[in-house]
């Protein structure tokens, strides 16, 4: 009995651990999109790997929550919803010419969180998976293109540097900016890699 006991107490120990070391953390909502060439400019030379695409072609909304330890080590999850919101022309070798793409995806955050006066600065990392819509032309041989679609599973991953303010005590209103990565995994295997930038509302303890 006494051996249980132990055993008992000592799982409950590790159980609370990451509780004991937990320092802050909060949730909320974003809104992002994609940076054109007309804001970044040469930043986006001819043979980028990253799509060039008019600014606000890519529109996504995402509700995320995540803790914060005392050493400021960041962890928690997400869950985005995105869509092109303009007709695209982006020609896949492997699928035809990409007209538009609508899904969702849900992962995990990492990466790290300080504070200085009312300022939050973070770096973000998020890994996830998900599923996506694609509308694309066909081009038979000796015939006219054709519209057709499908949807295909896909892995999510995104980088990006943030800076917020501290509004309310518990209330923060951040920008960022990064990188969005998708690798489709359906019918073809197609990466593709976006520039991004969006505004944050976080609500917790900072």
């Amino acid at each position: 009995m006494r051996k249980h006991l132990v055993l008992g107490g000592f799982c409950v120990v590790l159980l609370l651990a990451p509780c004991l070391a937990f320092a802050g953390g909060g949730g909320g909502i974003e809104y992002v999109t994609n940076p054109g060439p007309d804001i970044l400019g040469s930043l986006l030379p001819a043979g980028s790997p990253l799509l060039r695409m008019p600014t606000g072609t890519v529109q996504a909304v995402s509700g995320f929550g995540y803790g914060v330890t005392y050493d400021g080590w960041k962890i928690g999850g997400f869950g985005t919803f995105f869509t092109t919101g303009a007709p695209l022309s982006l020609d896949v070798p492997t699928l035809g010419t990409v007209t538009r793409v609508i899904g969702g995806f849900g992962g995990i955050i990492s990466g790290g969180q300080g504070r200085l006066g009312p300022l939050l600065f973070s770096v973000n990392l998020r890994l996830g998976a998900g599923g996506m819509g694609v509308g694309y032309l066909w081009y038979p041989a000796g015939m006219s293109p054709i519209p057709v679609g499908g949807g295909t599973f896909a892995l999510f991953g995104s980088v990006d540097a943030e800076v917020g303010l501290i509004t309310f005590p518990a209330m923060a209103i951040s920008a960022y900016a990064g990188v969005n990565g998708i690798l489709a995994l359906g019918y073809a295997i197609v990466p593709v890699a976006v520039p991004t930038m969006g505004v944050r509302i976080t609500w917790g303890s900072f």
